[in-house]
């Protein structure tokens, strides 16, 4: 078929061609030629290359550039084949090109590297079937299969294996994650890794310039060539930023001297202060006849034989010549709005936008002094808006520099940007993303990132915070960890955890069906299933006689016929089991009193019923022929107890003890048996080992002593040589085949398998660090030196995973910390940087955005005196949470946030309590305070001792005034006037 009617056929079938699922074309083929245009044949399927539009939705951006990501259109920063990464590929990449992701030929998300499943395995999610957190906890899934954490092969906890040397952000792997150098971490956004640390140049910025290691949209802020490090224009020589370069308008920054004016070079007093503005906008001297003045004024020329004096004023006017007016030219002028002035001083014009009028030689704003820069005056006021404050925002009458605090454009009002760390041509951004980072998401070093931090009830998927509420089985999780898909041990996403039904995830070897963990063929390949409330997978390694079992099949007791079993099979020794009426003893068959209690044993081994007078015997005696006498009661009748008393009775003769033998041996006319594995010897009728008793269950006699051997003690362990044999085996005696007993770690396992082997549930023996609890290894403080991130015990040596003593990681924000050192964040060798402030080379720096601290509520150092909120003088009697919430003044509550309704014993913020009533909260004179609220009549004001002080006035104590002071003085007093500092009302 011609490519022109294939691309017609396909036009035609019933598949999605949505902007969204550009990748949902997927048409079986052998080769590239049975594709259409821009698709190449990728396991099996028709498959979207990276250069064709780069994202999931790209467009038009291929060719040699690719797409930009999710967007696409505007192509990327390589073609082809390298296309294909975590930023155009929404399914994996394989030899270079995006495949859908979802075959098992195939599988794999967010542009990883494609997965091969094995059979019977299945792609779910992006990841192969056969490998679970459950399974996998300190490694990662590839393939199906638990990885061991590598540098091209890194994750932990189960979580889909990363390459991290493709992607440019990193160079190894550290602690299951993947990391640039020793940091801990990946690089960001605008990064990439270099020698081992995160640089940011050309290749990682090549849009923006580098501000520090952010890279950053060029503005007048952060200006520079791409990759180049980010200068800051001057306000007063420029207004934007084009091409890497300050600029004014659409021309080059402005000269020394000039100031950039709504887009063209001016000269003014702020650009010229010391000498004196020409006509054509220069800024001269001010020094000669010619050109004569200073302070940004027009330059005057002097006439006739004047000359420019040393104050750069015309010699012909001054002071004395002029006292009501102002000089131009050397002449004086009466003061009105175009020459405004007094004293001889330079005339100056008064004229918008700072200014409307001239009063008492000064120019004035109504009645009020000149409009300050980023003002102008209207209808005698200074105002604000877009007019004189082009390039920033407005706090209130304020033009600010917009700044992450203080964000706007165009004379509008400034805004806080929340989940951003920059403001970027008037608008919140993080990096380079505009509008800033979503709900759950938080701005580190200019990117968006979803982490523990940011969505500590929810999980990360593909860098966004799912909520408990919106999870699901395909994605859940908790503490910002990457969501993860519930199957196979669970069923149910339950407050960020994977269940199975309402309890926790099925063990090992077990699977969830209906709601109820279950043990079946399918769980259990390797093992057989053990039943009851609690089921089991026993592996073939843990098996038993008393649980053994074919893999998939029920456990079963081998009972006395088999004393190992092998492959889930019993045996005796390296055969069968016996058959009935024998009993398997050190791998060999034998007929005795366990598998022959109630009759005797033939001469051949075999078990009979011991009644007749050819085979009379009981307790697996050897079996008796009484000959002409008869046998009653399993005992040939020429013997009993009243004819032997003391002796046996064998084929009906009594065998008196002096002739017993450890072969014929036994009392009370009962019927002769053998002393054999617990005992060698007879005396006075009793089986004996040596001179003692027999031994006990568990111990054989050899050479007259009682030992525990692996005959004796098949399905338990030896304590010592001697015994006793421990059976079953437990976490304190472990063991089995009559091995000495081992003692289980403590804290790290909870049982000991049939096979003798320490174990935590049905797995193996927890690791160092991690701790045996309900069946799973978990971290805990008991048990991790480092810190515990989820169920993973990390060293708390990164950025990433900080903490020592077992508490939960923390992550380190790497705008204030940039190493973790002893469980703590650190910026260089001290604490991390709090607040506002950065960590910059190793020091804390702080950007200023506002003079003093104004916002009490914010938990920034605004005015970056290392003085947050409350603990900041400035805040005193601040709202900080709401009305009736005020900053506190008086220790001990000098840096606490105080509702003066809910705690009247801090009304007014000054640590006086009400007698009785409550505290009214108010404001007064731009503070906010309080007053004590008390009964009619109460004297109590505003606490009992001082009742002549304070009296109740209309419902509020009162001394006689509205001014009430409630400081107290150095008599004790309450109603007098004392630091401002303490003040109750106002």
């Amino acid at each position: 078929m011609s490519r022109a009617l294939l691309a017609l056929s396909l036009s035609f079938a019933a598949c999605s061609w949505s902007p969204t699922h550009w990748d949902d074309r997927r048409y079986r083929c052998s080769d590239d030629s049975e594709c259409v245009d821009s698709f190449r044949c990728v396991a099996g399927f028709c498959s979207a290359t990276g250069g064709a539009g780069g994202g999931q939705t790209g467009g038009a951006g291929g060719g040699t550039a690719g797409g930009a990501g999710q967007g696409g259109g505007d192509g990327g920063t390589a073609g082809g084949s390298d296309a294909c990464g975590p930023f155009s590929c929404g399914g994996c990449c394989m030899s270079g090109f995006c495949a859908a992701g979802n075959l098992e030929t195939a599988c794999g998300a967010a542009g990883s590297a494609c997965q091969q499943c094995n059979s019977p395995d299945r792609c779910v999610g992006g990841t192969c079937s056969g490998c679970t957190p459950q399974d996998c906890p300190t490694g990662c899934c590839f393939g199906g299969e638990c990885r061991v954490p590598g540098n091209t092969q890194c994750g932990m906890g189960g979580d889909v294996c990363s390459d991290c040397t493709t992607s440019g952000l990193a160079d190894g792997c550290l602690a299951g994650a993947c990391s640039c150098g020793a940091s801990g971490a990946s690089c960001g956004a605008g990064q990439r890794c270099s020698g081992g640390v995160c640089v940011c140049d050309a290749l990682s910025c090549p849009s923006g310039c580098c501000d520090g290691l952010s890279c950053t949209a060029p503005g007048i802020a952060r200006c520079g060539p791409p990759g180049a490090t980010c200068i800051v224009c001057d306000p007063v020589t420029a207004d934007s930023c084009a091409g890497g370069t300050c600029r004014c308008g659409p021309f080059a920054a402005c000269q020394a001297g000039q100031a950039c004016v709504n887009g063209a070079c001016t000269c003014n007093p702020t650009s010229c202060p010391d000498g004196c503005c020409s006509a054509s906008g220069s800024c001269l001297a001010g020094d000669t006849a010619a050109s004569c003045g200073t302070g940004g004024l027009l330059c005057q020329t002097c006439p006739g034989a004047q000359t420019c004096t040393g104050a750069k004023a015309c010699s012909g006017c001054d002071s004395s010549t002029c006292p009501g007016g102002c000089c131009l030219n050397g002449l004086c002028q009466a003061a009105q709005t175009n020459t405004c002035g007094r004293n001889g001083a330079a005339c100056v014009a008064c004229a918008a936008p700072a200014a409307d009028g001239c009063d008492a030689g000064s120019c004035q704003c109504g009645a009020r002094a000149p409009c300050a820069a980023g003002q102008r005056c209207v209808a005698g006021a200074c105002v604000c808006d877009s007019s004189s404050c082009k390039n920033g925002c407005c706090m209130g009458a304020t033009c600010v520099s917009p700044s992450a605090a203080q964000c706007g454009i165009d004379g509008g009002s400034c805004t806080a940007c929340t989940g951003a760390d920059r403001c970027t041509a008037g608008a919140c951004a993080c990096g380079t993303q505009a509008g800033g980072c979503a709900a759950g998401q938080r701005c580190a070093s200019g990117a968006c990132v979803c982490d523990a931090t940011s969505c500590p009830s929810g999980c990360c998927s593909a860098g966004a915070c799912v909520g408990q509420s919106a999870q699901s089985p395909t994605r859940c999780g908790t503490g910002g960890a990457a969501c993860g898909v519930c199957s196979g041990a669970t069923n149910a996403c339950v407050s960020g955890a994977c269940r199975c039904g309402t309890g926790a995830a099925c063990a090992a070897g077990l699977t969830c069906s209906g709601g109820a963990c279950v043990c079946n063929a399918t769980s259990c390949p390797g093992g057989c299933c053990s039943g009851g409330a609690s089921p089991q997978c026993l592996s073939l390694s843990s098996q038993s006689t008393a649980a053994c079992g074919a893999p998939g099949a029920a456990c079963g007791s081998c009972g006395v016929t088999a004393d190992r079993c092998l492959n889930g099979a019993c045996a005796c020794g390296a055969g069968a089991p016996c058959a009935a009426g024998k009993h398997c003893v050190s791998g060999a068959c034998v007929c005795d009193a366990v598998s022959c209690p109630t009759g005797c044993c033939d001469s051949a081994g075999s078990c009979q019923q011991g009644t007749s007078s050819s085979a009379c015997g009981t307790g697996g005696a050897a079996c008796a022929s009484c000959g002409a006498q008869s046998c009653v009661s399993h005992a040939c009748s020429g013997c009993d107890a009243t004819s032997c008393p003391s002796g046996c009775c064998s084929n009906g003769t009594c065998i008196v003890a002096a002739s017993q033998s450890a072969s014929q041996c036994g009392t009370g006319g009962a019927a002769c048996a053998a002393c054999t594995g617990s005992s060698n010897a007879c005396s006075a009728g009793v089986c004996r080992c040596g001179s003692g008793a027999a031994c006990g269950a568990g111990l054989s006699c050899a050479s007259g002593v009682c030992s525990c051997t692996a005959g004796s003690c098949a399905s338990g362990c030896c304590s010592s040589a001697t015994g006793p044999c421990r059976t079953p085996p437990t976490v304190g005696a472990c063991g089995a085949g009559g091995s000495t007993c081992t003692v289980c770690p403590s804290g790290r396992a909870d049982t000991c398998s049939g096979g003798g082997s320490c174990r935590c549930g049905t797995g193996p023996v927890c690791g160092v660090g991690y701790k045996c609890q309900g069946g799973s290894c978990v971290c805990d403080p008991t048990t991790c030196a480092g810190c515990c991130s989820g169920n993973f015990c990390a060293a708390g040596d990164a950025l990433t995973s900080c903490g020592v003593g077992g508490v939960v990681c923390s992550t380190c924000g790497a705008s204030q910390a940039n190493a973790c050192s002893g469980g703590a964040c650190r910026c260089g060798a001290g604490p991390a940087c709090l607040g506002s402030s950065t960590c910059d080379g190793g020091s804390c720096s702080c950007a200023v955005s506002q003079a003093t601290e104004a916002t009490c509520n914010d938990g920034v150092d605004n005015d970056c005196d290392g003085l947050v909120d409350c603990s900041d003088p400035d805040c005193l009697h601040k709202q900080c949470a709401g009305a009736g919430n005020v900053c506190c003044s008086t220790a001990p509550n000098a840096t606490a946030c105080k509702d003066l309704g809910a705690d009247p014993a801090n009304c007014g913020v000054c640590g006086a309590s009400c007698g009785s009533g409550v505290c009214q909260p108010g404001t007064a004179g731009g503070k906010a305070s309080g007053r004590c609220t008390c009964p009619s009549g109460s004297t109590q004001c505003p606490r009992p001792g001082n009742q002549s002080q304070q009296t109740c006035n209309g419902g509020l104590c009162d001394c006689s005034d509205d001014n009430d002071r409630c400081g107290g003085s150095s008599t004790g007093g309450r109603c007098f006037a004392t630091s401002g500092a303490d003040l109750c009302s106002y």
